[in-house]
């Protein structure tokens, strides 16, 4: 097993962001190192798996700047995806 490498950095956020996240370390009885590396890998994992659920979301992407269009965009394509019927595939 190879060394894992730590890299030290800053992070800059809303301090009400934080007084909540502090808490929640707390309340968890973790550090805030230990929570944001959970918080960080869990958001990953939930990006990942967005993208297996999406798949044409690798060459289509989001509207820049308009979630709520991307999200309505997003909901045709599902809506449009549950209407096809796989037996005219094969």
């Amino acid at each position: 097993m190879g060394d894992i490498q730590i890299m030290k950095t800053t992070l800059e956020m809303p301090d009400s962001l934080f007084k909540r996240a502090r808490a929640a370390a707390r309340k968890r009885g973790q550090t805030m190192t230990s929570y944001f590396n959970t918080a960080v890998e869990a958001k990953l994992a939930a990006d990942q798996k967005a993208r297996l659920d999406r798949p044409w979301m690798a060459y289509a992407g989001v509207t820049a700047g308009d979630r709520a269009e991307s999200e309505r965009i997003m909901n045709v394509i599902e809506e449009a995806c549950e209407r096809i019927d796989e037996s005219e595939w094969t």
